[in-house]
């Protein structure tokens, strides 16, 4: 389960960081997608550009947070189950 959160979640903030960069130096018509004959074209809009890119940065960086959080749950736990207290 944190493999499968942890690269969804890299891989969604990284891909928003590069999808202005993508769109700007992708040869015409990249995206392309052609369905029972009706051709559907993805572009990005100017104005979501820097938008992608703050929020893939944010998202980014709220997943590198998640996992410390979670890493220092782990880290107590296993001190609260293997450690034993001395009086």
């Amino acid at each position: 389960m944190y493999f499968v959160f942890a690269v969804t979640g890299i891989a969604t903030g990284l891909g928003l960081i590069a999808a202005p960069f993508v769109e700007l130096a992708r040869p015409n018509n990249w995206f392309d997608i052609t369905v029972n004959g009706v051709t559907h074209i993805w572009h990005m809009p100017a104005w979501s550009m820097p938008w992608s890119i703050i929020v893939g940065f944010l998202l980014l960086l709220g997943w590198f947070h998640a996992f410390r959080w979670i890493g220092r749950g782990h880290a107590t736990y296993a001190k609260a189950m293997l450690v034993r207290l001395v009086k």
